[in-house]
């Protein structure tokens, strides 16, 4: 229910399942994928018209940038700072998992070494940030 675009025009169908075993999950991951699918062609429909590049310039000796998309774990969020020379001073993506990694600390206090896989997979965490 994010208010901002292109969700404010295109209102994802959410797939609903009555069971929860594996099978189910699989059914609704894959109503989920056409559902994605559906919604990038409808996106790529939409396009305005214009360039899709732009050419960065410095100013103030230095450029900056964030790109921010939605993964399917949450937000991704990128930041790049250009030197004078057009060369990467800086840079930081942040992963989804960025922010849930705390939590399994959380989730783990107290309880026994048997009961860690199933607090590990209930945050779901990427290992490698592979939603970069």
């Amino acid at each position: 229910d994010h208010a901002y675009s292109p969700y404010d025009r295109f209102v994802p169908l959410i797939p609903v399942d009555t069971e929860g075993d594996v099978a189910a999950r699989v059914r609704i991951r894959m109503a989920e994928v056409r559902e994605s699918l559906k919604l990038m062609d409808a996106f790529l429909k939409a396009l305005p018209a214009g360039p899709v590049k732009v050419e960065l310039t410095p100013v103030e000796n230095e450029v900056n940038g964030l790109g921010i998309v939605e993964g399917w774990r949450g937000e991704i969020i990128t930041y790049v700072r250009l030197d004078n020379e057009g060369r990467i001073a800086r840079f930081f993506p942040r992963d989804p998992s960025w922010f849930t990694w705390p939590a399994l600390e959380r989730l783990i206090h107290g309880n026994i070494v048997p009961d860690f896989p199933v607090c590990n997979k209930s945050i779901n965490g990427s290992y490698s940030g592979q939603d970069l």
